[in-house]
């Protein structure tokens, strides 16, 4: 999938088995993202529109276990991929809130490609959880550099897209540092 996507960002013509075959994988790991959110009770229908929470032992266990896919899956970008993987991600921020912001914002940047940054539901993920980290995880980004490059650029991004909500936050990032 990495060689497809380099291709596509160098915009080389894939041949037509390059393509069936990019988009065999992507519907493969779209799956592998929807069941992921499913199965780990990031869906939480009673929450809906706020943070899910994590409920179970088995759910903190699941973060570390994962630890190596996160990174994959962060990489590839494609849309509902990235929507899930985010919103999953959005439920392990209490474990470990700068390594999880970093993820967050390699998926989120990575869908750059297919223009996810767009998408309602992405402004409306997104800046739920900058506003979530701005107001119970600031220190990451005093403390960590690529935190607040990582801020920096997804903010420039929806900024970029034309969100008003983006806009408001990025007036507030200045609160970080007081």
């Amino acid at each position: 999938m990495r060689e497809l996507i380099e291709k596509r960002l160098r915009r080389e013509e894939p041949t037509q088995e390059e393509r069936a075959q990019f988009d065999d994988l992507e519907r493969l790991l779209v799956t592998c993202s929807t069941e992921l959110y499913f199965a780990s009770g990031a869906f939480q229908e009673v929450r809906h529109g706020l943070p899910p929470m994590l409920t179970t032992p088995e759910q903190k266990e699941l973060y570390p276990a994962l630890a190596p896919s996160w990174d994959l899956l962060a990489e590839i970008g494609s849309p509902n991929l990235v929507h899930h993987l985010v919103q999953t991600l959005e439920m392990f921020v209490p474990i470990d809130p700068a390594r999880v912001f970093l993820l967050i914002g390699k998926s989120v940047l990575a869908g750059r490609l297919w223009t996810y940054h767009f998408e309602d539901q992405a402004v409306e993920l997104v800046v739920r959880i900058i506003r979530t980290y701005i107001a119970e995880h600031r220190s990451i980004f005093e403390k960590n550099s690529d935190c607040l490059r990582v801020l920096r650029e997804l903010l420039d991004l929806f900024i970029t897209a034309g969100w008003p909500s983006a806009r408001i936050v990025a007036y507030r990032v200045d609160e970080i540092f007081r």
